[in-house]
């Protein structure tokens, strides 16, 4: 957030909590619009959204994370402040990701591209499974590299200990 200078990673807004005793699911939507996938921001009713709502769209919302941990900021930025733009802009996604890739002074490489490409399809049926997303090799190599940095740091720092 560029006036709080902090990071926000996601909004909690439409979490609940299961382990509670009368918890019975979430019964209406909420949340940050710019967030949701196009097959939950056109649907009719909040029910309708709800049916809507499976691994296609956490797909969607990761595929949104590294679009901004990639470019520093939301590939809906601009428009999040108007639903019909918003819409129109979500449909256009996959091809928003690219003009946006191709500002210039962006380097992303074609692998990490083709990723956030294949998580931000419109539709919800074209986008790469969740079981895939795991498996794919860009973000293979770069977690597996992450985590060894992680490994290297524990490890110097349980020595000085």
């Amino acid at each position: 957030d560029v006036n709080y200078n902090m990071i926000k990673i996601i909004g909690f807004r439409l979490s609940s909590d299961p382990t509670e005793n009368n918890f019975q699911g979430i019964k209406e939507l909420q949340g940050v619009p710019h967030w949701a996938p196009p097959e939950v921001l056109k649907s009719t009713t909040p029910a309708l959204a709800r049916a809507l709502i499976t691994t296609a769209t956490d797909v969607w919302g990761l595929g949104l994370c590294l679009f901004s941990m990639l470019f520093g900021e939301h590939l809906f930025e601009d428009v999040k402040h108007d639903e019909d733009k918003l819409a129109k802009a979500q449909m256009a996604g996959e091809e928003r990701v690219m003009k946006n890739a191709c500002k210039e002074g962006r380097k992303v490489s074609a692998e990490a591209l083709g990723v956030v490409r294949r998580m931000l399809r419109a539709r919800a049926a074209d986008r790469i499974p969740s079981t895939h997303v795991k498996r794919e090799q860009w973000l293979v190599r770069h977690s597996r590299a992450s985590m060894e940095r992680i490994g290297s740091r524990k490890n110097s720092m349980q020595k000085t200990l």
